[in-house]
């Protein structure tokens, strides 16, 4: 009797969870696909052999990533993540703004503008307890490779109308605007202008 055997690779499914799939450019759900070759005989898998590796299937195209396509946030946990970077950038240009009015009151309306419409005095304050250069600096590089050119600008420019709300950007405060530019990816030229941008809207207080 002939006999006719054989090797096959299997796959099942071990996990699933969300992810931001490059192909649908969407947050999606994914199958974490586990490859195991199988000795068959007449194609039948008859001994599971050793594992040949994990793949990721996006539950939509159905197209298939190396793991490390899970380090990359989801649409939602980057829009937490801008939240939390906006509150800290903005409560550090109030501290370097030495916590003028205009510039607490133009934080928290910079805020407001952006979704936080319970945005307030108080919680600028908690925030300013807990925001310092360092901090933000690692929150403008976390969201450097995810932010879109125009959301970098955005938020570039919602920084600098802070510090522009007293009708001028200081050094100190200039010296913060340039390190949130350069850690967004953005270059010198595109920082100077949304500068020049912030100025020429920034109220003018008579008195």
């Amino acid at each position: 009797m002939l006999i006719i055997w054989g090797f096959k690779t299997l796959f099942k499914t071990i996990g699933e969870g969300q992810f931001h799939c490059p192909s649908c450019r969407a947050d999606r759900q994914y199958h974490l696909r586990q490859a195991r070759r199988w000795f068959t005989i007449f194609w039948i898998p008859i001994i599971p052999l050793k594992v040949a590796g994990e793949i990721i299937e996006c539950g939509t195209c159905k197209k298939k990533y190396n793991k490390q396509v899970l380090d990359m946030p989801t649409s939602a946990e980057t829009a937490t993540s801008i939240g939390f970077a906006r509150r800290a950038i903005a409560a550090h240009m109030v501290v370097v703004s030495d916590n003028t009015t205009v510039a607490r009151e133009a934080a928290v309306a910079m805020m407001r503008e952006n979704g936080m419409a319970e945005y307030d005095l108080a919680q600028l304050d908690i925030d300013r307890e807990t925001s310092d250069w360092e901090r933000v600096q690692s929150w403008a590089k976390h969201l450097g490779a995810a932010l879109s050119p125009a959301g970098a600008e955005q938020m570039l420019l919602s920084a600098a109308r802070v510090a522009a709300a007293d009708e001028q950007i200081t050094d100190s405060e200039r010296e913060v605007i340039n390190g949130l530019g350069a850690s967004f990816g953005l270059t010198p030229v595109h920082i100077e202008g949304i500068i020049a941008s912030a100025n020429s809207n920034a109220p003018h207080h008579h008195g």
